[in-house]
């Protein structure tokens, strides 16, 4: 038996039993309301796989337009922002109201580098005994 872990599996496996069950119902009658029943349903499982297909190309379609949008709002942002960073100045609190921070100026010192000197060190002092 195969295994039916997708419902196009699932599908081709009803399939399977009702081309083969048709030559049988001559002999098995009682299986013909199984039979027309079955046909049916895969009919129906068919047009609601076709439609699903149809979904996901729209959700792509979808994906791409929804992408694109957030691009170009990303790209208008920043672009106003550079103009109100260049207005205001990248450090100014007005920023805060456009959803902007500023650079913040304290707390923020450049370390004084100390020279390295050319001089040998000198040798250690004997410890006294």
């Amino acid at each position: 038996m195969r295994n039916q872990n997708t419902f196009g599996d699932k599908v081709a496996n009803w399939k399977v039993i009702s081309n083969n069950l048709t030559a049988h119902l001559e002999e098995m009658p009682h299986l013909r309301p199984i039979h027309a029943e079955l046909l049916a349903l895969i009919a129906e499982a068919e047009a609601h796989d076709a439609e699903q297909e149809i979904a996901r190309g729209r959700l792509r379609e979808l994906t791409a337009k929804r992408r694109n949008l957030a691009q170009r709002g990303q790209t208008l942002r920043s672009r106003a922002g550079a103009h109100l960073k260049g207005t205001f100045g990248y450090t100014s609190e007005q920023l805060i109201q456009f959803g902007l921070s500023p650079l913040k100026t304290t707390g923020r010192k450049r370390a004084v580098r100390k020279k390295k000197t050319d001089e040998t060190p000198s040798a250690p002092v004997p410890a006294a005994q």
